[in-house]
């Protein structure tokens, strides 16, 4: 597994050597929280309902402490579509490394916290047929390192 690390490295050092950019990674983490012992969704609301992030106040309050504990900055967590769906928005990032290391440091402890609250916290990509499904989102923003200008638009034109 280092080899891939040592490979990833090498890939993103040989692109900064050529083409000089300042680079920021943001991610977006989905999951369903559901009762583990019913297996049912800690809810049935829709797009951007309060009632998940009400209801599940002390679980989200832990797990951003337990993230903001590993120099993991949330930037937003809001409810998604389906039953019980939450978002977490990981805050921009630098450099790509430290922003891989956050999503798999944040894929490992939703479950973990989820788990002190009786709570199972489900990724996989579609666990209800009739639900809208889990996703990962990555934003990429690249400007020139000298003019920080993007390197997709010329605002000047």
């Amino acid at each position: 597994m280092d080899w891939i690390c040592h490979v990833t490295s090498h890939v993103i050092q040989i692109y900064l050597s050529i083409i000089s950019p300042k680079q920021s990674v943001g991610a977006e983490l989905e999951f369903c929280l559901i009762n583990a012992q019913t297996k049912d969704p800690v809810d049935h609301s829709i797009f951007a309902s309060t009632i998940t992030l009400n209801e599940q106040e002390s679980f989200l309050a832990e797990l951003c402490d337990q993230l903001q504990q590993q120099d993991i900055a949330v930037e937003l967590v809001h409810a998604e579509s389906g039953p019980g769906q939450i978002e977490v928005v990981l805050q921009y990032s630098n450099d790509p490394m430290v922003m891989a290391d956050n999503v798999v440091l944040c894929r490992e402890t939703i479950p973990a916290v989820a788990r002190q609250f009786g709570l199972q916290a489900i990724f996989t990509p579609k666990y209800d047929m009739m639900a809208a499904g889990n996703g990962m989102h990555l934003h990429f923003a690249t400007r020139d390192a000298s003019t920080h200008q993007s390197n997709f638009c010329n605002i000047s034109s």
